[in-house]
């Protein structure tokens, strides 16, 4: 990826839904997609998020307050300053709700060069399917989700960042999952959104899913195996389903949309040059429908390394370098050479 020029736009957003991850096998078109994408993940893994809705709205304070204003450093000095102030915060709220382990304690808010996974993300308010998406909240306010839009930055010089939204004048954050929103958010880039009913469809029904389980589980004409054989059929099924969908639509909101989906409209209305950072606050858990084989494929979910900086190839998903040993003193000091290559924006 060429370093960001002047003129080139970088868009942060925050992530405030349930959500489950759904594909850990990316097809070459999502790579693309999520190239350019720098992930800040709360959970840090492939593991569920704690939180409640007073704690949400003081995240979304709090990256406002560190976001929202003209910068004399990359958006990514200030994501490397709130891994060191949220890591701590969140271990301590994992510690008070009893549920922090060692593995938790190590892997909470990390930024990410890569994303090698989809997920499916939801805001919706009918609590029949909410085992799918397996967030833990605690209701002490009334729900608070959205796509947030916490700034978007114009670089304009060496160091020198402007910033173009919000204004004085905006008075809560841009929620991309309103209609009316999203259209404001395309103003600002001069663009249309594309009509979002024409991509709805509806999600597969996880109550669906269970009732169908019910019936093998207590059907007494079938032996343990073809039971076990019906279930792996019926995830398969799922998980098909799954794939072709892509978002739905209740009323004027979008009610759940696969992260993919999200990041490719965005990428639609800001143009190619234009970079992302992406705060994500929800769940990270693996549903149970992505196939077992593709369960290997969580390795690759690797950190960034903030002494070293960004490397150009960054974004997407990243495959061994098992092709370099036989030369191994010489890849070496060819690969030192390439890390001066980096992003700072």
């Amino acid at each position: 990826m060429e370093c960001i020029h002047i003129g080139n736009k970088i868009i942060t957003l925050a992530i405030q839904m349930h959500a489950t991850v759904i594909d850990l096998d990316l097809s070459p078109e999502k790579n693309r997609i999520f190239e350019d994408v720098r992930l800040f993940s709360k959970v840090g893994d492939f593991d569920d998020a704690v939180s409640s809705d007073l704690v949400e709205r003081h995240i979304l304070y709090k990256v406002n307050e560190m976001f929202q204003r003209d910068l004399t450093v990359p958006t990514v000095e200030l994501i490397n300053e709130y891994v060191e102030y949220s890591k701590p915060k969140y271990t301590n709220f994992l510690r008070d709700y009893g549920d922090l382990n060692e593995k938790r304690s190590q892997n909470v808010c990390r930024q990410f060069g890569n994303i090698t996974f989809d997920k499916s993300l939801s805001a919706a308010d009918d609590d029949e399917d909410s085992w799918f998406f397996e967030c833990i909240m605690n209701r002490l306010l009334p729900r608070f989700q959205g796509f947030f839009v916490v700034s978007i930055h114009e670089k304009i010089g060496e160091n020198s960042f402007t910033l173009l939204y919000p204004k004085k004048t905006d008075k809560t954050n841009l929620n991309l999952l309103l209609v009316d929103d999203f259209q404001k958010f395309a103003n600002i880039f001069g663009s249309e959104l594309p009509d979002l009913r024409e991509l709805s469809n509806i999600l597969p029904s996880y109550k669906e899913f269970i009732d169908t389980d019910k019936k093998i589980e207590n059907d007494t004409t079938l032996t343990k195996e073809q039971k076990e054989a019906r279930l792996e059929e019926l995830k398969q099924y799922f998980f098909r389903l799954l794939g072709g969908w892509n978002l739905t639509m209740k009323g004027n909101k979008i009610e759940t949309i696969k992260l993919s989906m999200m990041i490719y409209l965005i990428k639609h209305i800001i143009g190619e040059t234009a970079k992302i950072n992406l705060l994500d606050y929800s769940c990270n858990s693996v549903s149970m429908f992505v196939p077992k084989n593709q369960l290997l494929n969580k390795q690759y979910m690797m950190e960034s390394d903030i002494e070293q900086g960004y490397p150009k190839s960054w974004g997407g998903k990243r495959r061994s370098r098992r092709r370099h040993k036989k030369n191994k003193k010489n890849y070496k000091s060819k690969k030192q050479k390439k890390t001066k290559k980096y992003v700072r924006y």
